[in-house]
């Protein structure tokens, strides 16, 4: 394990160096087989997905007999579906038994994904790639691989997560904006919305779960918002905060908050971690702030690179993912439905009060 990691670590090195870079970086050489096959390689295979500029291409791990969700991964520019898989640890493949995951990496053209920032001109923008009719045709193709006969697919449209690190959450946040109605959820990690002036998507959030996870000490996706910048300096536009961002997709409906510290949970002082969620009936938005975290990836199964800053192991990516996505049942939708009925009546109780107390006071101050 040891010489697996210290070779991860290296090869992540060279993949990182290209992130985020400017849009002429040429593309990397994909991982080593042997590197690339672990931790499954026997349930690992290609898929072309047909589109109207050409064939596209996905790494798709399909070792459980019967998936009932769909988890597809976006890497970062200058990335590709292989690094991706170890840039997560592998912990998606590691928990796909358990959670009865489908898991596909998608393939960027140039290494790139055509998302919602207007600045960055990277080749899938610069060629006009529509890189959201073919990640929702992805997950179409996917989903009828498990059709029922006479009802439909058994992985529902409201059990896929589409997640993305860096260009890729950018790409995962452009698809959740045009084409909600494909997904259950998205995964965001190292990105947030762009600013309205910096968008070339309309906004049209609607209610959906998102799950966000971001370093405070991020360089090249700033925690704070303001303007955003690539590893060689280049200008990557200006963006919301991460905190504004779940916001925006929280408030599409009532909702409920929570906030609390999960403290370091590793061995490692570098970093500590906080928690906010937002809750209504129709979905559920977590943010999952690590402090003094990097633009990185959060798991200990690798080390990124020292100049992407640290990399948590006090939460794993795909652990919290599965925790994240448990929450989408019918059944606590339910629950949290009461509890905001429960909240409205009360804030709708407050203002009545509110009111009656000002009449009344108006009615017993003498005149003028």
């Amino acid at each position: 394990m040891r010489r697996l990691n210290l070779l991860l670590s290296s090869l992540l090195a060279l993949l990182f160096v290209a992130q985020e870079a400017s849009a002429s970086a040429s593309p990397l050489v994909s991982l080593p087989a042997a590197v690339a096959a672990a931790p499954g390689i026997e349930g690992l295979e290609s898929v072309t997905v047909a589109t109207s500029s050409g064939p596209r291409h996905a790494l798709v791990y399909d070792a459980v007999r019967s998936p009932t969700a769909l988890v597809v991964l976006l890497h970062g520019m200058g990335s590709d579906a292989a690094q991706m898989r170890a840039a997560t640890g592998f912990g998606f493949e590691r928990l796909a038994a358990q959670a009865g995951w489908l898991v596909a990496y998608a393939q960027g053209v140039g290494n790139s994904w055509n998302d919602c920032r207007r600045t960055p001109q990277y080749p899938a923008r610069r060629a006009g790639v529509d890189d959201v009719t073919f990640l929702v045709e992805l997950v179409r193709t996917l989903r009828e691989r498990y059709d029922v006969a006479g009802g439909g697919s058994a992985i529902a449209a409201d059990r896929v997560l589409l997640g993305g690190y860096s260009n890729g959450g950018h790409m995962a946040l452009r698809v959740a904006l045009e084409r909600p109605d494909a997904l259950g959820g998205i995964l965001v990690i190292g990105a947030q919305l762009p600013t309205a002036a910096e968008s070339i998507c309309a906004e049209g959030l609607r209610s959906l779960n998102a799950l966000f996870i971001a370093g405070t000490s991020d360089a090249v996706a700033p925690y704070d918002g303001g303007a955003a910048r690539g590893p060689d300096g280049g200008s990557l536009g200006m963006v919301d905060s991460v905190a504004g961002s779940a916001y925006r997709i929280a408030r599409t409906q009532p909702y409920l908050v929570m906030a609390r510290s999960l403290g370091n949970l590793d061995t490692d002082p570098q970093t500590h971690v906080q928690l906010r969620r937002w809750r209504h009936v129709d979905g559920l938005v977590e943010l999952y702030t690590i402090v003094g975290g990097g633009h990185t990836i959060p798991q200990n199964f690798t080390t990124s690179p020292s100049m992407f800053g640290a990399t948590s192991a006090d939460i794993d990516t795909a652990t919290v993912t599965l925790a994240f996505m448990q929450q989408w049942s019918s059944r606590q939708a339910v629950g949290w439905q009461r509890k905001v009925d429960a909240f409205r009546s009360a804030a709708q109780e407050k203002r009545r009060m509110v009111a009656r107390a000002k009449l009344k006071g108006a009615r017993e101050s003498p005149p003028g």
